[in-house]
């Protein structure tokens, strides 16, 4: 494909779902999940690497992000529903799934869920389940008060994003961006110095709030709770990689990953943090997925 194309399909309960392509239509496809606060418009991290691939990214807004409609009392379990549907719309009969930062827990989800239709799956940077106070060990000051908020204080959390910090996320999205990626380590920094990446990370944050904050309030809600499955019980294989100078998501988290999937490989990085892994990484990434497809 010469240029990405955003699309949306109707699902069967009336919900659009939206989703936006990459690299090249022929190729090995992959289902890019996106980050949080994300949107599709992420996915276009990829879009160089697999067209020299030959692969297809297909990357959709969660629900109530971006092109995609909210869902009511949606659960992590619903998602691989959702891939299907697209899929099936595609006519995509196997494939594999890429889960990149808040996007690694629907990747699990789809590993634990739809097994038989997965190529592969990875996971880049994870999140993992946040089940207590040790669990938020490691990340930086922002991303542990919004999650310990989400748990303890959702209605709270729910008034302070879809009113004054909501507004501000949207009349000023690259000052917001900019006290997201506070604290970053020199691998971070260095990779948001790069202006095209800078662009498509401000422009996929800019896109999750395009509809308001509530799709990615939910997000964050959904990503607090319990996931309704355990790591342990995903029986396909996750390939997952992770920089330890990760202050997003903690190294600790992905480490716990490794050692909880019962079949994953899994590659750390000394040097490398939350937004550089992705993005230094990507060859290899993706190059491993179609490879154990």
């Amino acid at each position: 494909m010469s240029q990405a194309r955003d699309r949306q399909i109707t699902l069967e309960d009336g919900r659009r779902l939206g989703f936006t392509e990459y690299g090249t239509a022929s190729g090995s496809p992959v289902f890019y999940f996106h980050g949080l606060p994300g949107s599709r418009l992420e996915a276009k991290l990829t879009d160089q690497t697999a067209k020299e691939l030959n692969i297809r990214i297909i990357a959709p807004d969660r629900p109530g992000i971006g092109l995609s409609d909210a869902q009511e009392k949606r659960t992590l379990e619903d998602w691989p529903a959702d891939v299907l549907a697209l899929a099936d719309r595609l006519e995509v009969d196997r494939f594999a799934v890429l889960g990149v930062s808040g996007g690694g827990p629907y990747a699990a989800a789809c590993a634990w869920a739809i097994a038989e239709r997965l190529k592969a799956a990875g996971i880049v940077c994870g999140l993992g389940p946040v089940n207590g106070a040790n669990d938020y060990a490691g990340m930086n000051a922002l991303a542990r008060g919004n999650f310990y908020l989400a748990r303890h204080y959702p209605g709270l959390l729910q008034a302070t994003y879809q009113g004054p910090v909501g507004w501000l996320m949207r009349r000023f999205p690259g000052l917001c961006f900019n006290i997201l990626c506070f604290g970053a380590r020199e691998a971070d920094r260095e990779v948001l110095g790069q202006i095209e990446t800078r662009q498509i990370l401000l422009g996929s944050f800019s896109e999750a709030l395009s509809r308001g904050t509530r799709g990615t309030t939910a997000d964050l809600l959904l990503l607090s709770r319990p996931w309704g499955f355990s790591p342990e019980q995903i029986r396909f294989r996750i390939i997952l990689w992770h920089g330890e100078m990760d202050v997003t998501v903690p190294f600790a988290m992905g480490q716990r990953m490794a050692e909880q999937i019962p079949d994953c490989t899994a590659r750390f990085f000394p040097d490398e943090g939350h937004f550089s892994m992705p993005v230094k990484h990507m060859t290899e990434i993706l190059s491993c997925l179609i490879e154990k497809a």
